[in-house]
């Protein structure tokens, strides 16, 4: 990490954020950021899935005075990610499904796919018939809707998160379907314990290496076409949109945030991402149940 960062230490019971305020104030004066891609689970949300106040706030000056382009960079889909958007008053493009998906709304106000990607059918056959042997949940997403091989508890609680709804059905029967009319999933979400999603991620990357395969969180493994990624998507927008690299920033917490922050001029890593995210961010900030996204926005833009 570079000499302009917030150094994360634990004193005891307190937890002190070290920084130089000179640099900070040299740094404003000649790094402008001019595009943030945020992460949502980890890093806007609490723990209890809602955005504090002074987060919101500093979200909206940043966005509508001064016009700087927020866009929603998640693993979530478009219908578990509507409502957040529409919470903070946005009007920017939407990356969904760890980039597997990338819309904007056109005139008429109505959402439309910029990029469509999907893992072909014949290789979600292969994941399927691994996850079942591994006793893990698979959920296939495509699009706006959302198919489970099992309601469980961990079901349950996406649901609940996202205020998406399931449709429970035989996936293999599903992808049967998708197969004869050369369609796929956006994401491939499979929910276990940790030790079978670690042995099936070892497995996965054997058998179909070319995908991108990440855990958002230690029961989650995610998977996506080998062109969707958050770093992928958020560069693609900035070469469509003729932004420098240098002026993207990216906040995240989680491994599938890792190579967004590494790829983004600034990357801002949580204070509750594991030490692998944080070590390739350019800065650490407080926890998302401390502001830790509000906290390092106010450092580049509070007036």
């Amino acid at each position: 990490m570079e000499i302009f960062t917030f150094i994360e230490k634990t004193l005891g019971n307190v937890f002190c954020l070290l920084i130089s305020k000179a640099k900070i104030a040299k740094f404003k004066l000649t790094i402008f950021i001019i595009m943030i891609f945020i992460d949502i689970d980890g890093t806007l949300l609490t723990s209890s899935h809602t955005i504090t106040p002074a987060t919101k706030q500093i979200i909206q000056h940043i966005h509508q005075n001064l016009h700087i382009p927020i866009i929603l960079t998640t693993a979530r889909p478009p219908q578990g990610t509507f409502f957040i958007y529409n919470e903070l008053a946005l009007d920017t493009l939407l990356i969904c499904f760890n980039g597997g998906l990338i819309l904007h709304k056109n005139h008429q106000s109505e959402w439309e796919y910029l990029v469509n990607q999907s893992v072909p059918a014949h290789e979600i056959e292969i994941i399927l018939q691994e996850a079942l042997q591994y006793d893990i949940n698979p959920n296939l997403y495509r699009e706006q809707e959302w198919y489970v091989q099992n309601i469980d508890d961990l079901v349950h609680r996406e649901s609940r998160n996202t205020k998406s709804t399931p449709i429970h059905t035989d996936l293999l029967k599903i992808n049967s379907l998708w197969k004869e009319k050369h369609r796929g999933a956006n994401k491939i979400l499979l929910m276990g314990t940790p030790e079978n999603i670690n042995a099936l991620e070892k497995n996965v990357n054997y058998l179909l290496p070319h995908l991108n395969i990440s855990k958002s969180k230690p029961v989650y493994l995610e998977i996506t076409h080998p062109a969707a990624s958050k770093a992928q998507a958020i560069k693609w927008i900035a070469d469509k949109w003729n932004v420098p690299q240098k002026d993207v920033v990216a906040i995240g917490d989680n491994y599938n945030d890792a190579e967004m922050l590494q790829w983004a001029g600034t990357g801002i890593a949580m204070g509750n991402a594991p030490m692998e995210v944080k070590q390739v961010a350019d800065y650490v900030t407080h926890t998302n149940n401390e502001e830790g996204l509000r906290f390092a926005l106010e450092k580049f833009f509070a007036q």
